[in-house]
C-alpha cells in the first residue's frame, strides 16, 4: 500500500506502509461492504469502511462510510488471490506528517488473500 502526494510541490515523500514496516488488512463481505485497517509503523492504526461496487456494471467504485451518496471510481483488477487498486491522482488522503490533517494523495495497493 503506497500513498503518493497529490501535489508535485509537496514537501512529503511517498508513504509505503508495508515497506516501512507497517501492515494493512481488509475484510470484504459478499454485499461489498468492507473494512480496511491501515497500520503504519509510526502511528496508531485506523480503519476505513464503505462499500465496493461496479457503477454501471463496469467502473469499480467505492462509497466510503463517511461520505454516503458520494463515490469514487478506481482502476482495479482481481484474481483468485490478489486484488490490485490504483486510485490515480488525488484519489485518497493520508496524513504524511502525522499532525492530524490529511493531505490529498494518490493510492496504490495490492492485497493478497490469505
Amino acid at each position: 500500500m503506497v500513498f503518493t502526494p497529490g501535489d508535485a510541490n509537496s514537501p512529503y515523500e511517498q508513504a509505503s506502509i508495508i515497506a516501512e514496516g507497517g501492515s494493512s488488512s481488509m475484510v470484504v463481505q459478499s454485499s461489498g461492504s468492507f473494512s480496511l485497517t491501515i497500520n503504519p509503523v509510526d502511528r496508531d492504526a485506523y480503519v476505513v469502511t464503505g462499500k465496493m461496487f461496479f457503477e454501471d456494471n463496469k467502473w469499480f467504485s467505492i462509497e466510503y462510510s463517511d461520505s454516503p451518496g458520494d463515490w469514487e471510481t478506481y482502476g482495479a483488477t482481481l484474481t483468485s488471490t490478489t486484488f490490485t487498486m490504483n486510485g490515480g491522482p488525488n484519489s485518497a488522503e493520508y496524513d504524511f506528517d502525522n499532525n492530524g490533517t490529511s493531505e490529498i494523495t494518490s493510492v496504490y495497493m495490492v492485497m493478497v488473500r490469505i
